[in-house]
């Protein structure tokens, strides 16, 4: 969960369990159909999680017939990444099976947990003692301005943060060919994405200066595979793209 400390700073708090409230949603006769089902779910996912206050597990089970249910889970992201998510899914779907036969869970417990990924992650900051790294942050967004993009809606004089998220595939020979660029120009696909998208964000601010938010995940340890925790560690790309540039001069930047 979060706290607040007394200076006023939002900070993580481990717990020793993972604080979880489970609702059933009982059966309505008049209501089963497959679009009935998914407003159902989705008006308990749309419901939030308090972060301050918990808990930050939520499972709602929806019973659409004497021997049919849905399952939804909804959890706070600063509590399970993207890479703990299958394994919540996968303890809990094993926690099943072991129930539909009569038998308690056995789930392996991992060799290291979040709580030890959490004091590794205050030693290195603690050995920052001469003040390097926050150093370099500072100077590395100094006076970064924020990215704004003309003619689209805002709040009193803020523009929203609010947004959506759209899925969509693209083709496999597309693939193949960003694969194919990152190998000519010696980056990783990654790579090959971020500058597109900066372009993309250049165009449509009119800003040659702006920040990128993206995450990394420090999961390279074998020993944490199995834990469930917030692994990743939010960065910020500072991207300047002055003038008209190249895919190959925006990645050099």
């Amino acid at each position: 969960i979060l706290v607040t400390s007394d200076c006023g700073q939002v900070l993580q708090k481990v717990l020793p369990r993972l604080p979880t409230v489970v609702r059933w949603l009982p059966f309505e006769r008049s209501g089963c159909d497959d679009k009935t089902v998914l407003e159902r779910l989705a008006r308990f996912v749309r419901e939030g999680i308090d972060a301050f206050a918990g808990p930050i597990l939520h499972l709602s089970v929806l019973e659409a017939g004497p021997t049919d249910h849905f399952l939804s889970l909804k959890v706070l992201h600063t509590a399970v990444d993207g890479e703990g998510l299958p394994v919540l899914i996968g303890d809990l779907a094993d926690a099943y099976s072991s129930f539909l036969r009569g038998e308690p869970p056995t789930l392996p417990a991992p060799t290291l947990q979040f709580l030890d990924f959490q004091v590794w992650r205050e030693r290195v900051l603690a050995s920052d003692r001469d003040g390097r790294y926050e150093r370099f942050w500072r100077e590395h967004m100094q006076d970064v301005p924020a990215i704004g993009f003309p003619g689209f809606p805002s709040i009193d004089g803020f523009r929203s943060s609010q947004g959506r998220i759209r899925y969509f595939d693209y083709p496999a020979d597309l693939a193949d060919d960003v694969r194919a660029s990152a190998r000519n120009n010696g980056v990783t696909s990654f790579n090959i994405c971020l500058a597109t998208y900066a372009a993309l964000l250049k165009l449509y601010s009119g800003q040659d200066d702006f920040a990128h938010g993206t995450s990394r995940y420090l999961r390279e340890d074998p020993r944490f595979d199995g834990a469930i925790g917030d692994f990743s560690n939010p960065i910020y790309v500072r991207i300047r793209l002055p003038g008209d540039l190249r895919l190959k001069d925006v990645l050099d930047i």
